[in-house]
């Protein structure tokens, strides 16, 4: 099934996401239009803080990967396997102050 949003649609690095797990854009990934999209998107939908030089060197970093957490977590889709070992136990402590 392709994406329905006109921001995604088309964006076959962002298609490639719903098939392949490999293709899915992680933290440290830079230069790329759909990761400038995938932020702009985030804003948009849930009014998300990117840092500004993520978003001029079209970045994944921190701020990004906070902000597509928290959307996920809003929406119960975290797939805690995507995640490196090194982000997951700050997943885990935001779940716990979420359970507090």
């Amino acid at each position: 099934m392709p994406l329905q949003s006109q921001l995604f649609r088309g964006d076959r690095a962002l298609e490639a996401c719903l098939v392949d797990d490999r293709a899915h854009v992680v933290q440290g990934a830079t230069g790329s239009p759909h990761i400038r999209k995938l932020q702009r998107a985030l804003v948009l939908l849930d009014g998300a803080l990117i840092a500004l030089d993520e978003v001029s060197n079209e970045s994944y970093g921190p701020s990004t990967t906070t902000a597509v957490l928290n959307y996920k977590r809003a929406r119960k889709i975290i797939n805690f396997n995507m995640y490196s070992k090194k982000n997951k136990p700050q997943i885990n402590a935001d779940n716990a102050d979420q359970n507090r």
